[in-house]
């Protein structure tokens, strides 16, 4: 997830350590005496497994966050962006740009590069994290401690009153807890952890330097604080920059996998892709003679990438295409836009739809190039759609400088840590003379909810769609020795009406949930719900905002200018309404109703704070929207009988932030304590309403804690006063390469919010259990039409004879069988099915796959995807197979076809 985060800075490690911090302190709090600003933010940071620490784009139905990343390679420049003299000035940018030189001589090897590392890295945790009573010696001590014993199995670690022990091989040595001490002990176990690794070269570990195992154990100490705190390797930050520049030396293309194949989503505009002729929907077959079917997608990112000026090979296979063709790319340097806009259908009105993907350096320019271009093109704006949905968030002065656009005055944003900030609108290309939607989702977090939250508390903005992602902290990234930085959380940020948003979002004006129409009571209202703040591990708690906030929720959701409508989401692509956006323009044209009717002049146009939220309610949800409710609640009755067409009345989320004890929720692990790697963990759950009043859209969900945790949610539909109601719900363990913990919530939701006070932890320890290993193994055979010598001929037919072994040591079963054409029309395969149910360990099957070679084309090689499958492995086995063909094709394809580009 991309976070708000401030400029890179430098600690000093030398020895006078206390001169060092006071100057550093002195130099990071310099202010202007003429206002106050906010720190400024330098760089994103990605969704732990979502993004990959590369740049932000909307999510493409059918494609996850892993599945989609852009296709660049190199940083480009060093610093900043430039000032602009359109737009907005990068302010706070250029005034905390400043950087302090930190000299470091020799290479990160040995002792000293760990004990460098360590003194920097421990001695900003302690000065600059949000929360000081979180970092005092004793507590980075017991983190310690924990990550020791966690990190390094050849070291005992405890805490022995003001010392931390560490034994090995029964010889003990006392550190003092405090700095000096604790920095001896990191470079100890660093160094001894490295010679470790150094000596076992058979042990998956490519980290022999004490400075490199340093890094890794105090990323795992500073991730104990929070899940956005973090150390990062040279690599990591480079990619990190790259993030905020936009610019990327690369290839130009939006890349995701799709059928196990590596497929471009889009080509970016003016790149080399593009210019080569690469279309949507091209399928990467290989990439400098490297097999592409099957790899996961950040490893094949490595292939694309690489210095600017150098050439790549594609193989590319075009949908009805004869053949692939092979197309040499020049990597150049890309821009990439943070914002892309379009017009809204609309048979009256002008209505500017702005996507923003990230908050990058140059997003606020970007945006007020949009809208100058829109007026050129069409003229006045009639109204305008801010789409921040599955923005991870970004460059936080960007988000101040986006909002500012917008508002005449007032507070934008303030941030509380070892101080507090406040940063203002300020006069300057304030837009503001037409209806503003802001379009937020689940996936919406940081910088995005920083605008809209202002532009929500000011009355700007009418908020549309799905409570957000709920991150309220900021991160500033401070530069280490040898290339590393360190990412840490300096702060909470708080909206202008004072609401911190951490763990809890930004509740839309309008929420727009879709109801998914599937054959079983499971995931209805989407597989991305509860993926938010309030469920990452060592998250920043705001328990004291708990019963706050369910209050809050009961009164916003049962005001007037408030509504939730539940619509059945498309049932195909042909059928894709997006109803937020259709919310959005009915909002934009009953605003310019209202105008008219009272003969208001264009600057007021319906929309003035504490007039433009009551429309939503008014004019929105009694006309299309309250029909669209009816038809998913008429659906679900029928369907599953269940009652969901009540909506809340006040009191609800009150009475249970009053008292919790109204609702009775139990859950019993079927499980117990131990849960087996690769099964389902069940539990079961019963709920009891002894409140006096009814209890209304009732849903029982599961999440495993974890960026990547999985979610399972139940909908129960209304309970009343005395009845129970039970049942069960399941989740597979995810696989693990070593026995671990998994954590597991499961909780009660109301209208679709989970109720704090009703959720139920579990903590289940995995145990790895024995897995098959399946190969793969393949022949020619069959030939007919040809000379059978294990090679096609051109119009020959055979069998691509394929064996399949299990050489692990337990049985796969409900196995899989899936094989993809990956070289067009001139090959035909035939159906092959995989038929043995179980393979026990050393058992053999195979499968014989008709393939009809018809040859004449440029490539003499045939490439075909072929996927295995059981229930007991973690992934398919997926393997890319060549097929050997005659000289005679390849040559007679040279000769006559075109297919070829350069």
């Amino acid at each position: 997830m991309n976070e708000p985060v401030d400029t890179p800075l430098t600690v000093p490690p030398d020895s006078d350590r206390k001169a060092s911090v006071r100057s550093f302190l002195n130099k990071l709090t310099r202010r202007s005496k003429q206002r106050r600003r906010f720190v400024v933010g330098t760089a994103v940071a990605a969704i732990c497994g979502l993004l990959a620490g590369v740049i932000s784009f909307r999510l493409l139905p059918g494609l996850s966050a892993r599945d989609l990343l852009p296709a660049f390679v190199l940083p480009h420049g060093a610093g900043g962006e430039p000032r602009s003299s359109q737009g907005p000035d990068n302010r706070l940018l250029e005034r905390h740009t400043r950087r302090l030189t930190l000299q470091t001589t020799g290479s990160d090897a040995g002792p000293d590069g760990a004990r460098q590392l360590a003194q920097a890295i421990l001695a900003t945790v302690r000065n600059f994290y949000v929360d000081a009573d979180r970092v005092t010696d004793q507590q980075i001590g017991e983190l310690l401690v924990k990550v020791i014993r966690r990190k390094s199995g050849q070291f005992q670690a405890s805490i022995d009153g003001n010392a931390i022990v560490l034994s090995e091989n029964g010889k003990a040595s006392r550190y003092q807890l405090n700095p000096a001490g604790m920095v001896d002990a990191v470079a100890a176990v660093s160094t001894a952890m490295a010679s470790t690794a150094a000596e076992n070269p058979e042990a998956d570990d490519s980290s022999v330097e004490p400075a490199q195992k340093c890094r890794d154990l105090l990323n795992a100490l500073v991730a104990e604080l929070d899940p956005h705190s973090s150390v990062m390797s040279p690599s990591a930050y480079s990619e990190l920059r790259q993030g905020t520049e936009g610019s990327f030396g690369g290839l130009g293309v939006l890349v995701g996998i799709r059928d196990r194949v590596l497929t471009v989503i889009k080509p970016l505009p003016n790149s080399p892709a593009s210019r080569a002729g690469i279309l949507a929907g091209d399928r990467i077959v290989r990439i400098n003679s490297q097999p592409t079917f099957g790899m996961a997608l950040e490893d094949l990112m490595e292939f694309m990438r690489g210095t600017p000026g150098t050439h790549v090979m594609m193989r590319v296979l075009r949908d009805g295409g004869q053949a692939p063709m092979d197309i040499a790319l020049k990597r150049e340097v890309i821009q990439v836009d943070s914002v892309t806009s379009r017009l809204v259908e609309d048979p009256k009105l002008k209505i500017l739809h702005v996507t923003v993907e990230s908050f990058s350096a140059k997003t606020s320019r970007e945006i007020l190039t949009a809208m100058k271009s829109f007026k050129r093109t069409h003229g006045a704006i009639d109204g305008m759609i801010m789409d921040l949905r599955s923005n991870p968030g970004g460059l936080l002065d960007q988000a101040v400088q986006v909002t500012d656009l917008f508002l005449e005055d007032g507070v934008i944003v303030s941030t509380r840590g070892r101080r507090e900030e406040v940063e203002y609108a300020g006069k300057g290309y304030d837009e503001v003379e037409f209806p503003l939607v802001v379009l937020i989702d689940e996936e919406s977090a940081s910088a995005s909810e920083i605008v809209a939250g202002a532009l929500q508390d000011h009355g700007r903005a009418v908020v549309v769609g799905r409570p957000s992602f709920g991150k309220g902290s900021v991160q500033t990234v401070f530069e280490l020795p040898y290339e590393a930085a360190l990412k840490l959380t300096i702060a909470r940020y708080f909206t202008p009406a004072n609401r911190s948003i951490q763990n809890v979002g930004i509740i839309p004006d309008m929420w727009v949930q879709p109801l998914i129409e599937r054959g079983e009571n499971l995931n209805l209202l989407g597989q991305s719900r509860y993926r938010n703040e309030g469920f990452l591990l060592h998250r920043l708690d705001e328990k004291l905002q708990t019963r706050q906030h369910l209050v809050a929720l009961d009164e916003r959701m049962s005001e007037s200018c408030c509504a939730k409508a539940y619509v059945m989401a498309p049932r195909s692509e042909e059928n894709d309404t997006d109803e937020s956006i259709e919310a959005a323009r009915l909002l934009v044209a009953a605003a310019r109703d209202v105008a008219n009717r009272h003969g208001q002049d264009k600057q007021d146009h319906g929309w003035a704070p504490g007039r433009a939220r009551s429309l939503v309610t008014d004019e929105v949800v009694r006309s299309k929207f309250g029909k669209l409710a009816s038809e998913a609640a008429n659906w679900l009755r029928s369907k599953f009988g269940i009652a969901w067409e009540v909506p809340n009345g006040k009191g609800q989320f009150l009475s249970l932030a009053v008292d919790p004890s109204d609702v009775e929720f139990t859950v019993q692990s079927m499980t117990g304590t131990a849960a087996v790697s690769g099964a389902d963990a069940r539990f079961l759950w019963t709920l009891t309403n002894k409140n006096p009043h009814p209890l209304q859209r009732v849903s029982v969900y599961l999440r495993a804690s974890g960026f990547a945790g999985e979610t399972k949610e139940i909908l129960v539909g209304s309970i009343n006063p005395g009845e129970t109601r039970s049942g069960n719900i399941s989740a597979r363990v995810p696989f693990a390469p070593k026995n671990e913990s998994w954590d597991v919530d499961i909780g009660v939701a109301l209208d679709a919010w989970p109720v704090a006070p009703l959720t139920r932890q579990f903590h289940l320890d995995t145990q790895i259990v024995e897995r098959p290993s399946l190969n793969i193994v393949s022949s020619i055979t069959a030939e007919t039409g040809g000379v059978p010598n294990g090679v096609l001929d051109p119009g020959e037919k055979a069998n691509l004879h394929i064996v399949i072994t299990n050489e692990g040591h337990a049985p796969a079963s409900d196995l899989e069988f899936h094989v993809v054409n990956l070289s067009g029309a001139r090959v035909s395969l035939g159906d092959a099915k995989l038929t043995v149910s179980q393979l026990a360990p050393g058992a053999v099957t195979f499968v014989d796959l008709p393939v009809l070679f018809n040859g004449n084309h440029v490539i003499g090689e045939v490439d075909i995807g072929v996927s295995v499958d059981a229930r007991e492995m973690e992934k398919p086995l997926d393997r890319q197979i060549t097929l050997p063909v005659s000289v005679i094709a390849g040559r007679v394809g040279v000769m006559s076809s075109p297919a070829v580009q350069q």
